[in-house]
This record gives C-alpha cells, structure tokens and sequence, in this order.
C-alpha cells in the first residue's frame, strides 16, 4: 500500500518541473519506503512547491469527480423522471386504450343492433307494402260492389226481387268494407302495442250461434254445408272473456275457410281440454285452433239479455219525448231521424245541436228526455259538453253515437259521464233497442 502510494506521488512529482532533480538529490541510493517514513521533513522541504500542486490538484481532481458523478446522479435522476413519466403515460395510453376498446365493442354492439334492426324495418317494409297491396284489394272489392249495384239501383224496370237482392249485396259488401277498416285499426293498435283486454261475462253458445246466423247465408250461396258443434250446454257456456276480440278472430277465420273451401263443409265449435276452451274453425283439409282460459261462470240462460230484441209495448195514448241530437254532420243526423221514425211509442220532439256548446245551451233552454251525442264536433266536443251538461241535469240519458269505435273510446265516454255508447255505422236494431230502453226510463 505504501509502496502504491509512493508510486503516485513519484509520478506526480514527476509533472512538475523540479521533480527529476528532486529524486536526484533526495532519493538517489534510499530505500524506497524509508524516504516518506525516515525523512518526512526533509521530503516537504525540499517539495513544497510540488505538494502544493497535489493539493489543489487533489481539489481540483476531487471536484471534478464531484461534478462527473453529479452529472451521473442528475442523468439518472432525469432518466428516471423520464422513465416514470414514459411510464405513466404509457399507463394513460393503455387507460385510453381501454376506453377505446370498450367503445368499439359499444359501437359493434350498437352496429349489430341497428344491423338487425335495418333488417326489420326492411322487413316492416316489405309487409307494409304488401298490406297495402291486400288492402287495396281487400276495400276495392266491397267498394265494387257497393259503387256498382247502387248504381244498377237507379235503373227503371227493376222488379222488386232484383232490387231486394242488390240492396242486400249492397248491405254485405258495406259490412265486408266495415271488416277490412276494424281489421286495420286493429293492426295499427297491435303495431303500437296497445291493445286493451275488456273481458265480459257471454254465453259462447249465443255466440256460436251468432256467428252461425251471420255467416250461414253466405255459406249456403257456395253450396257448402256449414256445421257448428258445442260441447255444453247453454248454462255452462258461459265464461268470462274479451267478446269482441273472440268475435273478430272467429269472423276472420271463418272468412279465411269460405275463400279456400270450394267443396265440402265448413264447421264451428269448440271443446274442453286441460281447463281451456279450445274453438276451431274446419275447413277444406286444414283446421284453425283457437285456445283461450276456460273460466265458467255456471250462469242461467236468462242472465244475458239480448241487445237486439225489442219488445214493442201497444200504447193508446202516446208520451211525448224530447231528444237532443248533437251532430255536426248533415248526413248523419238525417239517418239518425229516419231512424227515429222507428219508434212508434212516443210523440217525438226533435232538437238539433251542431257543436258541443249549441248542445249545451239547448239544455238549459229545454227539457230534454235523452240527448244522442256525438264526439268530434267543432267549438266544443262531444265528451266536454256531457260533462258540462251532467253537471247540471245529472239524470238526463246521454247516447253517445261516434265513428270513434276503439274500446277506450266507449271508456272514455262512459266515464266523462255518457250513459251508453252506439258505434257507426250505426246498426238500427242496437239503436233502436238501447234508445227505447232510456226512452222508457224518462
């Protein structure tokens, strides 16, 4: 150690211009490492010029190193800073890509979405334009009918036969054309998805029977037997279930087996399997099922009272009654007071009202005994002016008649006020039966 020690002084004496005769004079012939141990005095003597110069070059040497190794420190320091920040942006990065990764697969799955939903629209589409097309056919057929013989109606030398039979075409292709539009609002409701379930107690063997008079006339003209067949009897028929939607489903099939049956028979009925009512429609080689809750009602057969029937009453000395029409529509209130000619029990006293206001300011001018109203009207409609008019005769039977004929209409009228409800067109038989009836009541 001492030895390596002597070696680096030795070799820095050497830098300074004296050094060489220094070893000449002071260390020539001395063992080497005796000459710092045994004459130290005489070595700084004799080379204070040069330890002065290792001083300040130790200093020097030592800040120089001072500054390599604080560059060192301060490159790593700011490697590191810039390693940690590369680090945290990198983690940003794959933050964001994160982010974006599970946004494509919102957008893959929004594309996929309104992929399936581009093929139903295209879908919706089609069928629409195919309904329209069935539609066309399906109106234009009635309109034919109806459009053609009114026309061969104008003719002279009609006999009475031959204008019965084209009133009566007349009359089944208007109910055909009636079919089609309830079958249409009907499937705009469906579209829209709202459709209202009105359940009611009926005998569905009324109803059978119903149909099997509505339908016979036009069977029996193909030359096609038609057939019903039910499996209670009338007291246990009855249940409990939406009637006109049964009645519409019922119709359309039995329409559907009178266009595909040419031969044969046609038959209607229904059975019991597993508590449901299970109803078909047969025709030629294929049969329609309809499976709906059986929920009896074990009622007697003269709960529910027919509608339709009235029982005309002879009286000598005739009432007199007032009623009210609210009909904005010339047409409409001239039907409705032809019909008023039907009613042969009462002196009839006949008020017209063409808004829902005239129709209130002739109740207060009136005593009115039944009011016939109708829902779209101009100034003020039908369901306002039964309210205003319950309001102040609460007792006065108010009949709404309107081309509005969707169940919530009649809901809507019942709870404004109204006290029954006649859809148009407007049957005669219905009207004229629930008429007599508020008639009687005044």
């Amino acid at each position: 150690m001492k030895k390596t020690l002597f070696f680096i002084l030795l070799s820095i004496l050497m830098l300074h211009s004296n050094a060489k005769e220094a070893y000449i004079i002071g260390v020539k012939d001395l063992p080497l490492d005796s000459i710092l141990i045994n004459n130290p005095v005489s070595f700084v003597k004799h080379n204070t010029g040069i330890l002065v110069y290792i001083f300040i070059f130790t200093i020097i040497l030592s800040i120089a190193l001072f500054i390599i190794l604080m560059r060192s420190w301060m490159k790593i320091t700011a490697r590191k800073k810039y390693e940690k920040e590369l680090e945290e942006e990198n983690n940003k990065y794959e933050t964001i890509n994160k982010e974006y990764q599970a946004l494509n697969k919102k957008l893959n799955i929004t594309n996929n979405k309104l992929y399936i939903e581009k093929g139903k629209v295209e879908k919706a589409n089609k069928l629409t334009h195919e309904f329209l097309h069935n539609m066309s056919h399906e109106i234009r057929t009635p309109m034919n009918g109806i459009i053609g013989f009114a026309d061969m109606l104008k003719t002279d030398d009609l006999n009475e036969d031959q204008r019965t039979r084209y009133i009566s075409i007349i009359n089944s292709s208007c109910q055909q054309l009636l079919h089609v539009i309830d079958d249409i609002l009907e499937i705009s409701r469906l579209d829209i998805k709202k459709v209202p379930v009105f359940e009611e107690d009926i005998c569905l063997n009324t109803l059978i029977a119903e149909l099997f008079s509505v339908f016979k006339l036009k069977i029996k003209e193909l030359n096609i037997d038609f057939r019903i067949k039910k499996e209670l009897p009338d007291n246990d028929s009855y249940i409990n279930t939406d009637k006109v939607k049964l009645l519409k489903i019922l119709s359309n099939l039995l329409e559907n087996a009178i266009k595909f049956t040419s031969e044969g028979f046609i038959e209607l009925g229904y059975y019991i399997e597993n508590n449901n009512l299970v109803i078909y429609v047969k025709g030629k080689g294929t049969t329609f099922y309809v499976t709906i809750p059986y929920k009896p009602l074990h009622k007697t057969a003269n709960t529910i009272v027919n509608k339709t029937a009235i029982k005309k009453e002879t009286i000598k000395n005739k009432l007199s009654r007032t009623i009210l029409i609210a009909e904005d529509e010339e047409i409409n209130f001239l039907y409705l007071k032809e019909l008023l000619n039907y009613i042969d029990d009462y002196n009839l006293n006949i008020l017209l009202a063409k808004n829902g206001e005239e129709a209130v300011n002739l109740c207060h001018e009136n005593d009115v005994d039944v009011i016939l109203m109708d829902i779209k009207m101009p100034v003020m409609n039908g369901i306002e002016a039964s309210k205003k008019i319950k309001a102040f005769k609460p007792d006065v039977p108010i009949i709404v008649q309107t081309a509005y004929s969707m169940a919530e209409d009649k809901d809507l009228a019942l709870k404004s006020g109204c006290d029954d409800f006649v859809s148009k067109p407007i049957d005669k038989d219905i009207f004229l039966s629930v008429l007599n009836k508020y008639l009687k009541l005044s």
